[in-house]
């Protein structure tokens, strides 16, 4: 068994999940908003940091990359928000 195996579109070291970061402002139904996309494109959000200053991070997590780069392009459109990813998630 090849342990060096690598996702064919990546050419990232296979991985069973992956994850990017929305930073916004907190507003709950923008939020919402942003997880109801996330959801549609069959991710789900992994975690909700609050930092205290008017902004929160949303951890959004997939199976598949190519869903969670089309997440963030949709989030990206959808107004004021700062993304890190899609990157394996370990």
């Amino acid at each position: 068994m090849d342990d060096q195996r690598t996702d064919r579109e990546s050419g990232h070291p296979s991985v069973n999940t992956w994850m990017f970061e929305v930073y916004t402002e907190t507003n709950p139904a923008f939020e919402q908003l942003l997880i109801d996309e996330v959801n549609r494109r069959s991710g789900v959000l992994d975690c909700r940091e609050d930092e205290g200053k008017g902004f929160v991070i949303l951890t959004m997590e997939f199976t598949d990359l190519k869903a969670a780069r089309n997440a963030v392009e949709a989030s990206l459109s959808m107004g004021d928000v700062y993304i890190e990813g899609p990157v394996p998630y370990s």
